[in-house]
């Protein structure tokens, strides 16, 4: 029987980005999940294996899994890992990084030599007691969405309950999501790498565009990803004859079955009609769907029945009262500013667009003169089917 051996080298190659949207990876940095925009400590539940979404912008080889203990449990251990996604939850187990003692504070690594192509992926951990390591906070951007149109927990990562050891392959499910503070798994990786055995060329595929959130769940509801859910402290009272716009986002061609906002003050009468616009160069556009309209007389979560496709791309969920209902919003403070801001003096983070308009049907296009609000919109979801 014959056996070939073959070397592996690496060199760095040009990036060839295709508009990707994350900023690609250096091999000298620790990168953490993409919904991250805090840290506080995070106590592990004992046989519990969590995972947290992570996009790797362009194909990179993976060095290292870590996660930082902050407070020792003697005897403790704590097993690394990475999954696939396999449509917005871990999917096959790619890597069994090992295991890590969670006795000692420490920053606790695992070297490790793995390609992943641009995408999704699930970073995850599991320890069999009680070590306190660094977590990603409730304090982060709503990529994983909710479960009801009334929910107010921000969805961070996802769990299923265990026996320690060995990583399970696949995750398995049904999974749990969570909004408490997580355990945080660390990535070091290089991107821009392709690799040379015996003579052949492999290009790797570091082309790719690769979406802003992970796929959409069927069953849960997705507001803009750009803003953080701080949803059960946040209302807004609308200003009646005026039209609101919130950013949304569509990884891929989609199709939703509901358009829905939640009521937590009614006035009486009053009513809230609900719609979807056309991005137009940063501001709303065309009008893509007129839902009709929900009471806002009652409160709770008020929802139309819509059939919807949408391509990939930028759109805006619109809403007009004919009075001052309030509805369940973002926090205002803790947002990307990809709006934009109104002047070099401006501190401000904008959520969305807001327009003098008479309430009724829904113009086309986007009544002109809108301006960046600060003060808050109103959360408008749509159910992903």
């Amino acid at each position: 029987m014959w056996k070939t051996t073959k070397k592996l080298a690496l060199r760095l190659v040009p990036q060839r980005r295709a508009g990707g949207i994350w900023p690609a990876f250096r091999g000298d940095r620790w990168h953490v999940p993409s919904s991250q925009l805090g840290t506080a400590g995070a106590t592990f539940t004992a046989d519990r294996l969590y995972a947290l979404p992570i996009c790797v912008p362009v194909t990179a080889v993976c060095q290292a899994l870590a996660v930082n203990v902050t407070t020792a449990d003697p005897l403790s251990s704590i097993r690394l890992g990475i999954y696939a996604d396999s449509g917005g939850v871990p999917g096959a187990l790619l890597i069994d990084a090992g295991v890590v003692s969670g006795a000692t504070v420490k920053e606790a690594s695992l070297a490790l030599t793995r390609w992943l192509p641009a995408g999704w992926y699930w970073l995850a951990c599991i320890s069999d007691d009680a070590p306190v390591v660094t977590g990603l906070n409730t304090a982060t951007v709503s990529l994983l969405g909710v479960a009801t149109n009334i929910g107010t927990d921000v969805n961070n990562g996802v769990y299923i309950d265990v026996a320690y050891g060995a990583l399970p392959d696949p995750f398995g499910g049904p999974v749990t999501y969570f909004a408490a503070t997580i355990p945080t798994v660390l990535l070091r990786a290089t991107a821009g790498l392709e690799d040379v055995s015996d003579g052949w060329h492999i290009t790797q595929n570091i082309g790719e565009e690769v979406r802003l959130q992970p796929p959409q769940v069927s069953g849960r509801y997705y507001g803009c990803p750009l803003i953080t859910a701080a949803y059960n402290t946040r209302t807004l009272a609308l200003v009646d004859a005026t039209m609101y716009a919130m950013l949304f986002y569509v990884n891929e061609s989609h199709a939703y079955d509901r358009i829905a906002v939640h009521v937590t003050t009614r006035t009486v009468p009053s009513n809230i009609q609900l719609g979807i616009y056309e991005d137009s160069a940063g501001v709303p556009g065309n009008l893509i769907l007129d839902a009709g309209n929900v009471s806002g007389a009652s409160t709770g979560g008020k929802e139309i029945n819509i059939n919807q496709t949408l391509a990939r791309g930028w759109y805006w969920l619109a809403a007009v009262s004919d009075s001052t209902p309030t509805l369940r919003t973002y926090q205002g403070s803790s947002m990307f500013g990809w709006l934009g801001a109104t002047s070099g003096t401006d501190t401000a983070y904008y959520g969305g667009m807001s327009v003098a308009q008479a309430y009724g049907a829904l113009p086309t296009p986007f009544t002109a003169g809108a301006v960046l609000t600060a003060t808050g919109v109103p959360r408008i979801m749509l159910r992903a089917t």
